[in-house]
């Protein structure tokens, strides 16, 4: 099997030379991880197999969706595709989208996405594939505080301390002590998350 890592690879490479653009793209894949989506920039993507649940909600992976393209939904995963007319649902910019019309048959929950046979009963769920765009055109500020911070901290480690003898790490606004060998670096704090909280899939819904 081929090693995960490699001497050659050029982000080691940035990485031992303290490259600020390896530093600050590695921070922004450890905030999107943290939140559960790209965050930024704004793109237009189409997302397949999401699961449609109770009352016909459909979630989609965004906190911050500006238009839905095109939806189409399945009752299961070998059922005929049906492109739905956009009046038969609405989307909300929270990350969501839901049907027009709901109802309710004899002991079984469901909805229909109006117009056509489309039924979907809430036991069976259905699947759905959305085409949407969302994401900051810019980037949130108090995002990029939290980004700009674990710059920091990673920056300080890396320059100072290859051999864990870091004793106190100073930067405008804090000083943070550590006593011996703390693996920092790229780590979220619970301050940080808590401020990352408006932004985390997780957090929110």
């Amino acid at each position: 099997m081929q090693d995960l890592l490699a001497l050659n690879d050029p982000d080691y490479a940035a990485y031992n030379s303290g490259d600020p653009a390896f530093l600050l793209r590695s921070v922004g894949e450890t905030i999107r991880q943290y939140c559960g989506w790209h965050l930024a920039p704004s793109v237009t993507e189409t997302v397949e197999k999401l699961p449609i649940g109770s009352g016909g909600i459909v979630m989609l992976p965004s906190l911050h969706v500006t238009d839905v393209s095109e939806v189409i939904v399945q009752a299961n995963p070998e059922a005929t595709p049906q492109l739905k007319d956009p009046s038969t649902y609405v989307w909300h910019r929270q990350g969501f989208i839901e049907p027009v019309n709901r109802a309710q048959f004899g002991s079984v929950a469901g909805y229909w996405y109006e117009p056509g046979p489309a039924f979907l009963p809430v036991t069976d769920g259905g699947l759905a594939t959305v085409t949407f765009t969302h994401g900051y055109a810019e980037l949130p500020l108090d995002i990029k505080r939290v980004a700009y911070e674990l710059a920091g901290w990673a920056n300080a480690l890396g320059a100072e301390g290859a051999g864990g003898d870091i004793k106190e790490i100073k930067s405008p606004g804090f000083a943070l002590s550590l006593g011996g060998a703390v693996a920092l670096g790229m780590n979220l704090n619970p301050d940080q998350k808590g401020r990352l909280a408006n932004y985390n899939i997780g957090s929110v819904k």
